[in-house]
């Protein structure tokens, strides 16, 4: 397992003053609240720099953080479209069967009688149930409801999701 996590990506400078927005990857936004210290990493996970948070603002379905030494809107502007990764022992603890969305990113999911369905690209968590984005070479990216329903099991050693896809699901993107 990673001992970091992912947990947002940064979007663009938000004001004058140094703060930026962050398309956050937790359930609950007022997680970021208690946040001390964090991570820029690229899309391969390497760390970029550490940062050490002294503000945080919650707004809608957004967060808005500050941090020492990056003043001003073109210092907190290298940190556009990285992500914010946290140390996993800070993280907080998760109920029975929930997941770091940074330890299914990667995985791949098979469902019955379809097989391989792709690669985890992208948890998207706007909606009521979260929606995995598959990948698969060549073909059209599948949107998966991730649900009880549709989760069969998960496993992490192998880095696989099995699914029960919804019925017609599969026909729309293939």
């Amino acid at each position: 397992m990673l001992e970091r996590l992912v947990s947002g990506q940064f979007l663009r400078p938000h004001g004058l003053k140094g703060e930026i927005g962050l398309n956050p990857y937790a359930s609950s936004l007022e997680r970021y609240l208690s946040l001390k210290v964090c991570y820029a990493e690229n899309s391969e996970g390497q760390v970029l720099s550490t940062l050490e948070v002294v503000g945080v603002r919650l707004e809608h379905d957004k967060v808005y953080l500050r941090f020492k030494g990056l003043e001003d809107r073109d210092a907190v502007a290298k940190l556009t479209n990285l992500y914010l990764a946290v140390d996993r022992s800070v993280a907080a603890p998760l109920a029975k069967n929930t997941y770091y969305v940074a330890d299914i990113l990667g995985c791949r999911a098979v469902a019955e009688p379809y097989g391989d369905l792709g690669v985890v690209k992208e948890v998207l968590l706007s909606s009521p149930q979260p929606v995995l984005r598959l990948h698969k070479r060549g073909e059209e990216d599948l949107y998966v409801p991730f649900f009880k329903e549709t989760k069969l099991r998960v496993d992490l050693a192998e880095q696989t999701i099995y699914l029960r896809l919804p019925e017609g699901l599969y026909e729309i993107y293939r």
